[in-house]
């Protein structure tokens, strides 16, 4: 009762699959992941452009913004689930802004958090995207009449965490992991 994404890796390789469940399946997860670590980036080719990198906590979010014209964005694992991988990419491909799309909750809005001093440390502006209470990326769209131009004033109201954070030291914990589930099957 999933619909499902590949996610690949930079060399073609599959990673890892995303699965959302679609129907309902009483005490069972909607976020599903095969085992073992996190492996791949959805949507890597436009890591490097000259447009800001929109990160957003499911794929469900980054798929939403994309049907809308908005393709610069990609997504970590959940809240907690953005990998060492990601970041590596980001740095060699020179990013030079991310827009932090998470969710207004309490997982999502620490998890920003917690990514947006590791980013600002690393030298690159990010900003975050301010969503309503408890509301995502897809609920968001989902609830307007005219979506696509819903989505660019959302992405013009954001909060620069640049001026607010101060790097940290070296020896600072990184963004933890995903606390999705894996694939039941």
């Amino acid at each position: 009762s999933c619909l499902t994404f590949p996610i690949f890796k930079t060399d073609g390789q599959l990673g890892e699959i995303y699965g959302r469940r679609v129907g309902s399946r009483h005490g069972s997860p909607d976020h599903l992941y095969l085992p073992g670590p996190h492996q791949g980036i959805f949507n890597q080719q436009v890591l490097g452009h000259d447009s800001p990198l929109i990160l957003c906590e499911s794929i469900i979010d980054a798929l939403t913004l994309w049907v809308h014209d908005f393709r610069h964005v990609t997504a970590s694992f959940g809240a907690g689930g953005f990998t060492e991988e990601m970041f590596h990419l980001i740095e060699e491909r020179q990013v030079k802004t991310i827009w932090i799309a998470y969710d207004n909750d309490e997982g999502g809005n620490h998890q920003a958090d917690v990514l947006a001093q590791r980013l600002v440390t690393a030298g690159l502006e990010v900003d975050r995207v301010l969503l309503s209470k408890g509301a995502d990326i897809n609920s968001f769209a989902l609830v307007q009449e005219n979506p696509k131009e819903a989505l660019q004033e959302l992405l013009e109201q954001r909060f620069s965490y640049n001026a607010q954070l101060q790097p940290l030291p070296s020896n600072s914990p990184t963004p933890g992991k995903s606390n999705a589930p894996i694939w039941d099957g």
